[in-house]
Parts: structure tokens; sequence; C-alpha cells
């Protein structure tokens, strides 16, 4: 449910110099959501991995489809990367110099594979790995475990219900996570076509979302000729971890004023008022009466396996929950998110701590 902040020069200049790669899946042009920005996406096909890249040079889209649709491999030279982790999105600038190369001047083919994901076609879930992340696939699949419906506090959209299944084809096993509409439209050992899932998840561990935004179906069909493989036992256990941690640092505390009404967020007015209105219900309130709701983002080490360290998620009720067994003379509704994270790490406290899997959200059940 990650939403991509469209920003100008986001990253810093890429240290390695230029990448090859072959492109695909080029969108149209569009605009930002607050309409100062134009951008395009598309999908990199990398020697040894498959990487998205937003282009904020309209101008640009003409160049790249031209090349998509040639299936000619370029040279990027200068473009923006997060030097932490150069697995994530690249991002292609008025300065990126986007070259063509003839093919054998790169070591590997184009991938007709990633070129099918783009559109309606159906793809094996064995494929899924060798795409890229948050691109838009569809599938065939039996479902072969429903799990029960949760409840997930988010902080942009308030508590939204989520769902996990498991489906399998002749191929592969996966996971598939349905949110708030789609949650209980498929039946165990029924066959469907899913179109618009998107891809989540590291190389090592891919899953399947539905959309927030793109219309997102599930349709039932006949079932497999081909023998189907083996059920993943691995997936089929919860995500559900418990695990004995201690907090090592405090990445964010987010303040959220909860709506007195629909408990929405709620913004206040501007130049130092008194008031605010809910994002939600449009209801006007004073500050005073909403209850400040803390979100945290927690790094945290596995007591057990001291190497294995972890961003975790905490929804306000959990975050509540902490501070009262660790800090609880702070008060949040002052508190500062430093008097968050000093009270916290003042603590110094072990604990246990279920967390999901997938999401890294620490599970209702709590500590």
């Amino acid at each position: 449910m990650a939403t991509l902040e469209l920003i100008e020069s986001p990253g810093t200049p890429n240290k390695a110099g230029s990448v090859e790669c072959f492109i695909h899946n080029v969108s149209p042009v569009k605009t930002s959501n607050n309409g100062k920005r134009q951008y395009f996406n598309c999908t990199l096909q990398c020697e040894d991995k498959v990487v998205r890249a937003v282009c904020f040079s309209p101008e640009k889209q003409t160049q790249v489809k031209t090349v998509e649709l040639t299936k000619t491999p370029v040279k990027l030279q200068n473009f923006r990367q997060n030097d932490t982790d150069p697995s994530k999105d690249i991002f292609i600038t008025k300065y990126t110099q986007v070259t063509p190369l003839t093919n054998d001047q790169v070591d590997f083919q184009f991938s007709d594979e990633l070129t099918n994901a783009s559109t309606d076609a159906i793809i094996n879930l064995s494929s899924v790995s060798r795409l890229a992340p948050d691109q838009l696939i569809a599938v065939k699949g039996q479902v072969v475990k429903v799990s029960g419906v949760k409840n997930i506090n988010t902080n942009s959209q308030g508590k939204l219900r989520k769902q996990e299944i498991l489906i399998r084809d002749p191929t592969a096993c996966m996971k598939v996570i349905l949110w708030e509409e789609y949650v209980d439209t498929v039946e165990c050992d029924k066959t469907y076509e899913f179109k618009h899932l998107r891809v989540k998840g590291s190389a090592y561990d891919r899953y399947l979302n539905t959309p927030k935004s793109e219309p997102f179906t599930a349709s039932e069909c006949d079932a497999f000729w081909n023998e189907l493989v083996p059920i993943d036992q691995g997936l089929m256990d919860a995500t559900l971890l418990k695990i004995p941690v201690k907090i090592l640092g405090i990445r964010s505390a987010y303040k959220k004023l909860a709506c007195v009404s629909c408990r929405r967020k709620v913004e206040p007015k501007p130049n130092g008022s008194a008031f605010g209105t809910c994002q939600s219900c449009k209801l006007m309130q004073p500050l005073s009466t909403c209850d400040s709701q803390w979100t945290l983002r927690l790094f945290v080490q596995n007591i057990s396996v001291p190497s294995s360290r972890i961003h975790v998620i905490l929804a306000p009720n959990l975050a509540t929950e902490l501070m009262v067994n660790v800090a609880p003379t702070v008060n949040l509704s002052t508190a500062s998110e430093d008097d968050i994270a000093i009270g916290i790490l003042s603590a110094n406290k072990s604990m246990s701590m279920t967390y999901d899997t997938l999401s890294f959200q620490v599970d209702p059940t709590g500590f």
C-alpha cells in the first residue's frame, strides 16, 4: 500500500557511473497528485536484477518508448539512486544520458517475460521473482489457504481490512494479500484469474498485493490441467513470528490527532489555530479534544540471533502499550518525537515481540 513521493532529485548521483539495461513497461506521461510535476515510469532489465525507474524529464518519454519497442539495449549515465540501497528505484532526470547500444555490447538478452507481464497476459507464479517491485501483473492460481480478516491501522488511511491467501499453479506457490473491499472475495480450493496484482517484497521473498488505485479482479475459471506444485508448508504457516528483542533505535515517531467522531486524522488549521478539521468526515473541532495517536518505527535486534536486525512498525494502540510498559511518565498528549525516543531508549528494556514477517507490522497481540 505504499506510495512513491514525487520529488525532483531524490537520492544521490550513482557512484557506479552507468548501468546497461533493456527498458520495459514505459508508461504514458503522468502528473503528480499536487499537479506540479510530470513524470513517467518504466522497468529496467539489468544483467543481474530488475528495478523500477521514474523519469522526471517527460521529454525523454518518446526516446525511451522507442528503445522499448525496438528492444534496443541502452546505457544510462548520470542517474540518481539511493546510495544505501542500490536495489531500489532509479531516478532519471534531465541530466541523465540514455545511449542506445547494439545487442553484442551487452551479455544478456531482452526478456519477453517482462514484456508479457506488462499486459493482462497470465504469467507463471515462478516468474514473479524476476519482475520489478510494484509491477502490476496477472496470474492464475488455485487458492489453497484463506486466512481470517485482520484490521490494520495505517498512518494515511486509518484502519484497513487485510486478508492473506495462498495460491499455487504448476510452477510455484505464492502468498497474496487482499485489502479492504477485496477481502472474502475468493474461496479455498477454487481457481481464479487474478488481474492487476502488484509485486511486493524482496527478490528472495516475493508476494502479491491488491493495488491501491488500479482496478483488481479475481474471476473464477477452469482448474489447471497440469499437475500443481506441492503446497509450500512454510508459506502455509502463519507469517507471524514471535522473537525476543532489544530496541536499538527509533527511526521515526509520527503523531496523528484523532477525530473525536470517526477517529481519522485531524489537520490543524493554519496560523497556530486551536482548531482543526477532520480529513475524512470534515468535522471541525478543538485540537484539545483530539487524542494523540503515535505510530512508531523501531530498529530492533533479535536477542536469540544477534545478527538479525529489522525495522518494525507499531500502530497507535501498540505504541501506547509500549510507552506504558517502558516509559510510563511520558505524557503522550504533549510529548515531542524526541521525548518518545529518549523515553524508550533510556529504559533499555528487552521484551518479546510478535510481528508480521511480510509487512513488519507488530501484531495486535503485541508484547
